[in-house]
C-alpha cells in the first residue's frame, strides 16, 4: 500500500490596502502610488480584493533607494 503524501505550504501573511497604510502610518493615496509605480506589488482576487503581501512590505523598506532618512 503507499504511503500518503502530504504537501505543506505556508500561506504568506496578507494586508488590506487599508491595513497597509495604518501599519505604516501613510495615506491610501500614498500606498496606491507605490503601488502604481510598482515599488510595492499587490495580490488581486477578482475585482475588488486586493492584497499587500506583509513581507513585500518588510522587504520594501530594507533597500534604502525607496526611503530618505532625515536626522
Amino acid at each position: 500500500m503507499a504511503k500518503p503524501t502530504t504537501q505543506t505550504f505556508e500561506i504568506p501573511e496578507t494586508l488590506t490596502v487599508s491595513e497597509t497604510a495604518r501599519t505604516l502610518r501613510l495615506s491610501r493615496t500614498s500606498i496606491d502610488r507605490l503601488i502604481n509605480s510598482g515599488k510595492l506589488r499587490v495580490y488581486k482576487i477578482g475585482k475588488r480584493h486586493v492584497l499587500v503581501n506583509a513581507e513585500d512590505v518588510r522587504s520594501f523598506f530594507s533597500q534604502p533607494s525607496n526611503f530618505r532618512v532625515i536626522d
